[in-house]
Formats: C-alpha cells, structure tokens, sequence
C-alpha cells in the first residue's frame, strides 16, 4: 500500500498524531514543501516506524505546505494511525489511549489516563494546564510498572499558554511503596503554564494508571488528601492534624498534606505515631512563605519516634507536614498539634504529670508502673534561683534516657545538656543536679524495643538553698551544727550504686577522723571544704579509696564548713566506713584497730595496740 496527502493551507500548520500502530516494516513519512504541489519535497521532518516517541505525536511546519505519505509491505497488517491538522494555535493535545486531553485553562480541574482499570498499549497523551497563575498539580492515585522505561508521566514548566518552550521537571514511573518519591506527588509552576504528558507503550492488566488534580497554588483544595480528611492550609496559631491508612493491599496508596502557616514561629507535637518502617511515612517541611513552594525537609519520621523525634521547631512560621503510606500489611496511623512556640506544650507521651512548674518545690516521675516503651517527655523546672534536681529512684533499660538541661530562660528555647542518666541504676553524684541560673529540664526518652520495661525513675527538686542532702543506700545522712559527732555509711557491707552525704557545719575549725575504712577500689568518700554552711561551691580536700594511709585518717577544715560524700559502684563492695567529728581543739587522736588511744601529760604509762592479733587496716596515734 502506498498513500500520499498534501496539505497546503499556505499558513503555518500542525499536524497532530491522535493514534499511531504499524507493522514492523511499514512507515509514515512527513516532508515540508516550498510550494503548493509538493512537486520536489524540501525537507524530511519524520520517519515514523512501528510506534512513536514523546517528540513525534505533533509536528509544525512553518511554510504552510506539508506532505505526508504512507508505505506498508505485503507481510503483516497492524491498526494504523489517524491524525488532524489545524493552525498552531489550535492544535489539539495528543491524546492515544485517553480522554479528555487538551489545552485547559481553568483554575481548577481534573485529568487522567481516563481507563477505569488500566491502560491500553500505545498510549501518549498530552494536557496543557495555562490558568496563567501560580498552579499546583497533585496527584491523586499513581499505578505503573516500576524502574520501567516505557511507561511514565512527565511534567513540565513553560513559559506561555502554547508551552512550545518547556522545561521538565520530574518523570514519574512504578509503585510509590518502593521509590521514596513521596514530595514528586505534587508539583508547583510559578509561570502559570504547565505541560502533562503520559506514555504507556506496554499494557498491564495490574496497573491502573494515574489520576490528578490541578488548583490555583494558594488554593487549600490543592493539598492531596487521599485516605485522610480535612487536610488543609489553616493560618490558625494552634489545631490538630491527624492521619490513619489502613492495610494497604491495592494500588490506591495514601497520602494526606497540610500546611500550617501562622507567620509566627511555631512547635509541633506529635501525640502519637507508628506506621510500617520504610513504607509509611511523615515528611516534616519548613517553608519560606504559606504557599510552601519553597520547602526544606525538616525531618523524614518511620516507624515509631523516640528522643527528640516528638517536637519540632519552626522559627519562619510556616510548616507543611506530608503522611503517606504504600503497600503493607500494618495500618499506619499518627496525631499532633501546632502551637505558637511560646505557647506549645511539652511533650509526654507515656508518662503523666509533665508540664511548666515555677514552684519552688516539687515532684516529678515517669509515673505509676514500668515506663512505657517508645515514651517521651519533658518537664521544665523554672523557679527563676538556683535549683537542684534529686533522684528519689531510678531504674530504666540500658538505651533509655533520662536527661538534664539548663536553660537561660524560662521557655528553656535552647537548652544546654548538663547529664545523659542511662544504664539501669545511677551512681555517685549522677543522683543530685544543680542549676544555678534556675531554670531546667528535664526528659526521658524510651525505645520502642527492648526485652523488659523496668520502673522507671522519680525525682524532687528543690531551691538549692533548700535541697536535702542525697541519702542513697545510706543511713544518718544530714546536716550537722553541733561540735562533734559520729557518721557511717551504716552497718555492714554497703549498697552497690549508693551515694550519701553529710554536711558537718559547726562554724569553728573542725576535725574528721576515720576510726575504721575499707571500701572497694571504685567506691570512694570524699571530703570537702566549704566557705559557707550551704556547701554551695565546696573545694575538694581528699579523694579517700580502698584502705588509707597514714596522713589520711584525720581531716581538718579551719573554715569550719566541711562535706563529706561516699559513692559506691555496681562491682565489689567492703564493710564501708566510719568517722567522728570534733572541733580541732578536741578532736581525738586516730585509733582505728587499737585500743587505748589518746593524749597524755602523766610522766609515765603504758600503750599497746591492744589484746591479741591486732586488726588489718589499723591505724592508731598516742600523744604523750
């Protein structure tokens, strides 16, 4: 077969392929002409073949002059092609294998492959969207083969209503459940001009194609909203937002938006989440206006959160979130609320009783049972003096937090990290936390996993001045004004992980002696010199360890004001230690292990170390 047209209106013409199916050997060629009767073809613009390309469905031809002609061989027979011309201007989409392609220029409106189950074969359709205003195009449903190079939708950006000069801005192919291009859902053209092609050369009776929505960029109609409701631009200075997909076995994946744009700086809180890890998903955004045309990821949340993962800072006001979810045998689900920064409120999730306090005084836990797996929350202490935090009980997994900030103001905006308590129990001075600016926080943080869920912690806090003295694993601890007196770590072998104190402040120099000490090599007592009766700033004396030497059984302090400490480890552990205090005019002599011990003026008398085998670790002292 061998047909020949000329078309030859004498002003520029499109020739527009609406449908295009030959035989391996047959072929459509298209020449321009300079006159007329195409007596001596000009210029050969196609050799068309077997199916076309993305850039041979429409071809312009300037003189006006056209001819187009037709060749098949004598083996194999296929469906054809059909074609139209007109004026540029009103030349018509090429629409193979859909519907309702075209120019359009609404503001708002619907497009698809248009195949309720899925697309035929051959397929290359074209939609020009020139509402000449800033458009967004969302896509609703997306269904094709993945990492496949014959079918896929591309959007471009042009820079007029006839798109004759266009750039690409994404190729779009496969199942979403798999290519993390959850942002490529939605795309945006400031020019007001945007170009939708889709080519679908092999068809899949699993695939279903794609479906699309196109707004005016400002409109809240153009966030996607697919398995979610009321998803929306709110300029509200504090809501919720929530979403939840179900068991997601079809090709209809889910995807919700909102933007949240009060202008001033914002927090949002998550009061719940967990979806299937690497299938669903919350994208976090920050942008730099309410159109959110301008974004930078915050944050990509999967699974479950934990830490800090709870509560995120806006400081532009303006903050888009984006929840999706693919194929999964698991339901995806998560909640939150906005709030202006000054105004957001802690998070706590697993615990009870987290908030703001300016109390002076006051009492904070996990609350009652085991902590929660994949908990968060926080407290700020913020009496505006010096505060101290004491731990009453502790007891979490090993990867669980407990953590301790001060801060230079009272919304603690930008905390600063004094402790990470973690490792089950505390030890030595972990139990006991000072701030001298006054204002603090406080959080604990659980994973999601993790072979058991132990009792979590409880703590006070107190104005420093006011703090009692930690008495972990201990017994006497205290405050001490009269001259003289007696302490120990009490009887018998001491606690692992203890830590106790006693401030001794009678205001006169003031003398501590050992009379027994054996303690394991990684528990200590210490000894401190103090210039005032809080022991506030207390300077280091002695670090006291093991069994001591012979200048370390007797301690003076000539300010008067003295602190002593004793921190056990989780390893060994000895019978401990005991002391008496005195003022230096009276103190004794040391006589740990002997008897008899002393000072005496009598021109003669009798000393030993006592009856018998005398004891390890002595040490004893005579003055005659």
């Amino acid at each position: 077969m061998f047909c020949s047209w000329i078309i030859a209106p004498g002003r520029p013409v499109t020739l527009t392929f609406t449908s295009f199916q030959l035989d391996m050997g047959d072929h459509v060629v298209v020449h321009t002409c300079s006159e007329a009767t195409c007596s001596q073809p000009r210029e050969l613009v196609a050799d068309l073949r077997m199916r076309l390309g993305e850039d041979e469905w429409q071809f312009f031809v300037a003189s006006g002059y056209m001819k187009v002609t037709f060749t098949s061989d004598d083996i194999w027979v296929d469906r054809g092609f059909y074609a139209v011309w007109t004026p540029p201007l009103e030349a018509p989409e090429p629409c193979s294998g859909c519907r309702g392609c075209g120019r359009l220029t609404n503001n708002s409106g619907f497009l698809s492959d248009g195949n309720h189950q899925f697309y035929p074969g051959f397929s290359f359709c074209s939609w020009i969207i020139a509402p000449g205003r800033p458009v967004t195009l969302t896509f609703t449903s997306f269904s094709m083969p993945a990492s496949d190079d014959e079918n896929y939708v591309q959007v471009y950006s042009c820079s007029d209503a006839t798109c004759a000069s266009s750039t690409r801005l994404a190729v779009l192919g496969g199942r979403f459940e798999n290519l993390r291009w959850r942002n490529e859902w939605q795309h945006t053209v400031e020019t007001g001009y945007m170009k939708v092609t889709f080519t679908g050369w092999s068809s899949y009776s699993r695939y279903s194609g794609f479906t699309a929505v196109w707004n005016l960029s400002l409109d809240s109609e153009a966030l996607p909203c697919r398995g979610c409701s009321q998803c929306r631009t709110s300029t509200n200075t504090s809501g919720s937002l929530s979403g939840s997909f179900g068991d997601y076995l079809s090709d209809n994946l889910g995807l919700c938006s909102w933007i949240i744009a009060p202008g001033s700086p914002l927090m949002l809180t998550f009061t719940s989440m967990r979806t299937t890890e690497e299938v669903g998903f919350v994208d976090l955004l920050t942008c730099s206006d309410a159109t959110c045309v301008n974004s930078t990821t915050v944050a990509v949340l999967s699974g479950t959160l934990s830490g800090d993962e709870w509560q995120y800072s806006v400081t532009t006001g303006y903050m888009k979130v984006t929840f999706s979810a693919g194929y999964s045998s698991a339901s995806s689900w998560f909640s939150a609320v906005w709030n202006l920064t000054s105004d957001a409120p802690l998070p706590c999730i697993g615990c009870s009783g987290c908030g703001r306090f300016t109390q002076d005084s006051g009492f904070l836990s996990d609350g009652p049972g085991s902590l929660r797996r994949s908990a968060f929350c926080s407290w700020i202490i913020a009496p505006g003096r010096p505060v101290t935090l004491t731990f009453t009980s502790f007891w979490i997994e090993s990867g669980d937090y407990v953590r301790v900030y001060t801060c230079s103001e009272a919304a603690c905006s930008h905390p600063r990290e004094l402790a990470a308590l973690g490792g089950q129990r505390l030890a030595g001075e972990n139990w006991q936390h000072n701030v001298s600016l006054g204002y603090m926080k406080v959080t604990v943080a659980a994973r999601s996993g993790g072979r058991q869920s132990l009792s979590g912690f409880s703590a006070i806090w107190n104005l420093t001045s006011d703090t009692p003295l930690l008495c972990i694993g201990c017994s006497g601890c205290g405050r001490f004004t009269g001259t003289s007196g007696a302490l120990s770590d009490g009887p018998g072998p001491y606690e692992h992980r203890a830590f106790c104190s006693w401030i001794i402040v009678p205001g006169r120099p003031v003398t501590l002696t050992f009379t027994s000490f054996w303690t394991d090599g990684g528990d200590y007592v210490q000894v401190y010199s103090c210039i005032e009766s809080t022991c506030a700033s207390p300077k280091p004396m002695a670090v006291l360890s093991d069994t001591l030497r012979d200048n370390e059984w007797q301690h003076t302090i000539v300010t008067g004001y003295m602190k002593i400490t004793f921190s056990s480890d989780f390893t060994g552990r000895r019978n401990g230690f005991s002391a008496v205090w005195n003022l230096s005019s009276e103190a004794p002599q040391p006589c740990a292990g002997c008897s008899g011990c002393g000072s005496f003026t009598d021109d003669s008398g009798f000393l030993s170390d006592g009856p018998d085998i005398y004891d390890r670790n002595a040490f004893c002292s005579w003055i005659i």
